[in-house]
């Protein structure tokens, strides 16, 4: 009786074994690390995480399907990219700076173009000159009147400015959403 319940115990040991393998984290890879998840907003004592929003937006999708018009466009500013910035004095205007850009909207949806915040600063990063544009005023070409950005394709961009003085010797571009 006593070797029957010996090997009944030293059967039950080997076979929660698999499960406490599985059940152990996985050893961090610090050169492939990995985001669970992050919190997106905080409201009153409570968080909302990525995750949360994700399943949520999923969710009112796929009670849309079919009648996607119904809803505002979607709007994530964090996947628009801007690249190639170029401030020059314009050849054209004096006093004035030109101001090119490539905007690429890596999202998998189109989305409403973003404002644009341009802001000139002096050696020590203090403001010198800022001004926010919205999309009817640097949208020109193809682009120009459209409502909503394209995914995966890259726009440019070009803005006439004054020059903010010798001072301003650094500059930035800033995206900010329609609504804001």
């Amino acid at each position: 009786m006593k070797q029957i319940f010996t090997s009944l115990l030293f059967l039950l040991m080997l076979a929660a074994t698999p499960l406490q393998a599985q059940m152990l984290p996985q050893k961090a890879n610090p050169n492939n690390p990995q985001m669970i998840d992050r919190i997106v907003a905080v409201v009153n004592d409570g968080v909302i995480l990525q995750s949360d929003l994700d399943q949520a937006m999923q969710t009112v999708m796929q009670q849309y399907a079919g009648h996607e018009s119904e809803l505002p466009p979607r709007n994530d500013v964090r996947r628009i990219h801007s690249s190639n910035l170029v401030v020059r004095s314009d050849p054209d205007h004096t006093g004035a700076l030109a101001l090119d850009a490539i905007l690429t909207n890596t999202a998998s949806f189109e989305q409403p173009w973003p404002k644009l915040r341009v802001q000139f600063s002096d050696l020590r990063g203090k403001p010198e000159a800022a001004r926010v544009f919205s999309p009817t005023e640097y949208l020109g070409g193809e682009a120009a009147g459209t409502r909503l950005m394209p995914s995966n394709r890259p726009v440019h961009v070009s803005l006439l400015l004054v020059d903010p003085g010798p001072a301003a010797v650094n500059y930035q571009i800033d995206l900010l959403p329609t609504g804001s």
